[in-house]
């Protein structure tokens, strides 16, 4: 379905360069920079489209159209949904539900339709964050960028078949510069998200590759008469270029100014190797296991990533035998897609007498029921998976605690908050009682929700929790100040609220992790904050006096285990064996004990300079023998290292209750 009169096998090797950048880069790092992969596929990309464009009919605009769209669909889409709907199955039965991999289902029904790198964006997640490296769809933000590109192409490119070249190469250089003035603007914190993801500062990649097409009549002569020792030389420049970017270019300025690099070489190597092609390079390119490897490194790169998160998910990647049966097995997926999927409808006979439009329509159709499929496939994770987690109310900080009798019913309301949510839970069809308690605090003040919606319905009292993921508010480790700006916004905005809308006899619920953790969700270290407890005990106190003067009673949760292992992560038969288990899910009761004994001082330090405050210890009921577990049984007290799990909630909530309780007595 190309062109084959411009067919040219070292570029098929250089898509097997692109490709193996990429795997070894997400295998195991072995070449530091290799993700610039993705930035060579893109030059290719838009060199090679603009090929084969050049064979299709050209009676109509229309007509020109809807071939390219055929042609696009029978080379992207078979592979694609294959991957999507295996990759979708495989997530639903082994991945837990949790922050780490709660953008999981959206970006990959996303996928299906070239929109995932929109998705990724919105979350604020860079490409190396840990809900970016647990997805199995993240690698389809490269696809969603030339998909994204293939919308505006055909309308530009049919200016160039009609015989309107200069307008195609003025409107272009409008666009690549453009593009490239993006990249640049928007190389800074606040939008470097932005940049890597999306077609606006990507533009200019793809921009290249159909420029360096637009051009071959000018350059390619002027290669081919070169002497031998100059097209050598040339050549070698590109190849020179490309080991320098997989090597030097720096991670935290990208795509400006460092996708430069790999473009330029991406360039100059194409231009070799299609001018002077019986260079040494062009040899090595066109060599049998090279062509062949470029050839599935489609395939390859779909397939490649899912298994890699895979394997994060259950075995771990840290052992060397791991990386390499992951590669083999990534591999022979990727071979039976290219055989078995991609080649027979790329090239069936049968599919020439079919209309393109229907063809299109067909594919837009089978995007559509897979995707719904997909999204159907996580909607029941708790039939389908295969791990104990999918027991909600055991497991989820979104369990839904209910006793018999209870006297209320509940209205939930959920909004924004200064950066952060705001969620009331409001006891109704009961008289209500006149006291409110507010909750403020960062993830683990939302892990207590089960607790609190209990509490509410049982008690007949509003509660109020205003929350901001990582937004610890007064851990007693670290000043306020030292906070991002939103924090610190958010715990002003939530201060001046408690102050405005509560009242005496009201209460302020401060939960929070206030000692070190062991390590993250993803296993990384747990940070460490700056442990300057004597400073920010008088913070504190300075702050939350004026809440205290109005006779609003300020609770402070002490600090409950935690744990060197996640226990979502390790409580299944697929997942027990990786590395991140290994720590274990218990800790001894004295350790535990001394790694709190400093929150603890400061802690009494504040609440006696509060009247009427007060320190609740939930670690009596959690950790009632030594050592401290993270499950009761077989059921978990944590979800993670520590985080409270549903059940954890419901063990607490009597001892919760005597503790609100006493402050009215």
């Amino acid at each position: 379905m190309s062109n084959p009169k411009y067919y040219i096998p070292a570029i098929d090797g250089l898509r097997a360069i692109a490709v193996s950048a990429v795997v070894l880069y997400h295998l195991r790092a072995w070449i530091p920079a290799g993700f610039v992969g993705v930035d060579i596929f893109f030059v290719v990309s838009g060199f090679v489209v603009s090929v084969a464009a050049t064979s299709l009919p050209v009676v109509s605009f229309r007509q020109f159209v809807v071939a390219f769209y055929a042609r696009r669909v029978l080379r992207i889409v078979p592979a694609l949904l294959l991957c999507l709907l295996v990759t979708g199955i495989v997530s639903t039965l082994i991945i837990p539900d949790g922050w780490l991999s709660n953008t999981n289902t959206n970006t990959g029904v996303a996928a299906f339709f070239g929109a995932s790198n929109l998705i990724l964006a919105s979350t604020a997640n860079d490409y190396w964050s840990p809900r970016t490296e647990f997805n199995p769809f993240t690698h389809t933000w490269s696809l969603g960028v030339e998909e994204q590109f293939y919308v505006v192409f055909p309308f530009l490119f049919y200016a160039y078949v009609k015989g309107h070249r200069k307008a195609l190469w003025a409107i272009l250089a409008v666009l690549g510069i453009g593009s490239l003035a993006v990249a640049a603007a928007w190389a800074n914190p606040a939008r470097s998200v932005a940049a890597f993801y999306l077609l606006p500062s990507r533009f200019w990649e793809l921009a290249c590759g159909v420029g360096l097409f637009l051009g071959m009549k000018s350059w390619r002569p002027l290669l081919a008469a070169l002497p031998p020792m100059a097209g050598e030389a040339f050549a070698i420049a590109g190849v020179v270029g490309l080991v320098l970017s997989f090597v030097m270019v720096d991670s935290s300025s990208f795509p400006w100014p460092w996708a430069l690099l790999p473009v330029v070489s991406s360039v100059v190597l194409i231009a070799s190797v299609t001018a002077t092609p019986n260079t040494r390079v062009a040899s090595a390119l066109s060599s049998g296991p090279a062509v062949m490897l470029g050839k599935i490194s489609y395939s390859l790169y779909l397939w490649h990533w899912p298994v890699i998160v895979f394997a994060r998910w259950t075995t771990g990647m840290d052992s060397l035998v791991v990386a390499v049966s992951v590669a083999a097995i990534a591999l022979a997926c990727a071979t039976f897609s290219y055989v078995c999927v991609e080649t027979p409808l790329r090239h069936a006979t049968w599919l020439k007498s079919v209309p393109r439009a229907r063809i299109v329509l067909v594919a837009v159709i089978g995007l559509v029921v897979a995707a719904s499929a997909n999204f159907g496939s996580a909607y029941a994770r708790p039939w389908l998976s295969l791990s104990v987690t999918r027991d909600s109310q055991i497991w989820s900080s979104n369990a839904e605690l209910s006793e018999p009798g209870l006297p209320c019913e509940l209205a939930k309301a959920k909004a924004s908050f200064h950066g952060g949510m705001r969620l009331t839970f409001e006891p109704t069809a009961c008289s209500k009682a006149p006291r409110t308690v507010f909750v403020a605090g960062d993830s683990h003040a939302s892990a207590y929700m089960p607790m609190l919606k209990l509490y509410a319905r049982k008690y007949r009292e509003q509660v109020l929790l205003f929350t901001q993921s990582g937004c610890g508010f007064f851990d007693l480790r670290a000043p306020v100040e030292t906070n991002p700006a939103p924090c610190r916004d958010f715990i002003g905005a939530v201060l001046d609220e408690v102050q405005r809308a509560g009242k005496s006899g009201d209460v302020l619920f401060l939960p929070g992790l206030r000692v070190p953790r062991f390590a993250d969700q993803w296993g990384g270290l747990g940070k460490v904050g700056s442990e300057d407890r004597a400073t920010v005990a008088q913070e504190a106190i300075g702050r939350l006096s004026a809440v205290s003067d109005r006779g609003i009673r300020v609770v402070f949760e002490a600090p409950t285990p935690v744990f060197k292992a996640p226990p979502f992560r390790c409580a299944d038969w697929f997942n027990a064996r990786n590395p991140i288990c290994a720590a274990g899910t218990t800790v001894p009761r004295e350790d535990m004990e001394e790694r709190r004994r400093a929150a603890m001082a400061s802690m009494q330090q504040v609440v006696r300079q509060l009247p009427g405050g007060v320190v609740w210890d939930p670690l009596p009921v959690l950790c009632p023998a030594d050592p401290c577990s993270a499950f009761r049984g077989d059921k978990p007290l944590f979800f993670d290292g520590d985080h409270l799990s549903g059940f954890g909630n419901s063990l607490l909530e009597d001892s919760f209750a005597e503790m609100i309780g006493s402050l009215s007595r």
